[in-house]
């Protein structure tokens, strides 16, 4: 049995709010192999979207944006990209 810890920054369900730790065996891993990086299915995809943010390639779950800008993972620009998009506007 391995012990390991959620990698998705995000992940706040271990003790005090820290990434969650976890036991796995490793036939769990051969039937898994997405739990060796998050402590749930949903974790993992939003890890995997963190390594395509930081190597500024496509996001393979775009379903979970919300979630990593609930989580604090990522900051929400829409904001700031509505702002942008009316100063175009008056600038013309």
């Amino acid at each position: 049995m391995s012990k390991l810890v959620c990698k998705y920054s995000g992940c706040h369900d271990g003790k005090d709010g820290k990434s969650k730790e976890y036991n796995v065996y490793s036939s769990d891993i051969r039937k898994k192999s997405w739990i060796e990086m998050g402590c749930c299915y949903e974790h993992y995809k939003g890890f995997q979207n963190e390594i395509a943010i930081s190597r500024n390639k496509p996001i393979p779950y775009p379903d979970y944006i919300a979630q990593m800008i609930k989580d604090g993972v990522i900051a929400d620009d829409t904001k700031q990209e509505d702002e942008d998009i009316e100063n175009d506007i008056l600038v013309d």
